[in-house]
């Protein structure tokens, strides 16, 4: 079995297709955000964006942001664009499976 890590720590196991240049916010804090405002009922990019937002600064530096405010929905937009889903996936998966002390599987198989 795994061992039990962080979300954020699943997230760095996935590759940042961003140019380094004027990249402002670590990918690991992105997707975690990303999770976060999913679970916790948003539904668009806009909606995702505003969730970070109106959480303020001390939320988005818990989460790894680096600057005062967290990314934006066009930002969202061309990242999620880019963004290697396979590996998504498996950061996802395995994290769930850190989590459970029964060796449970995922029963959905992984997106192509």
């Amino acid at each position: 079995m795994s061992e039990t890590h962080s979300l954020y720590e699943a997230f760095l196991l996935v590759p940042d297709p961003r140019s380094p240049l004027g990249k402002r916010h670590p990918l690991p804090a992105v997707l975690t955000l990303i999770s976060f405002a999913i679970l916790s009922g948003c539904r668009s990019l806009y909606a995702i964006a505003q969730f970070g937002r109106d959480r303020g600064r001390a939320f988005g530096t818990a989460l790894g942001f680096t600057h005062e405010k967290t990314i934006s929905c066009t930002m969202l937009h061309y990242l999620l664009g880019d963004l290697d889903r396979v590996a998504f996936e498996r950061a996802i998966r395995s994290w769930l499976k850190g989590q459970r002390s029964d060796g449970w599987e995922l029963p959905i198989p992984m997106a192509n």
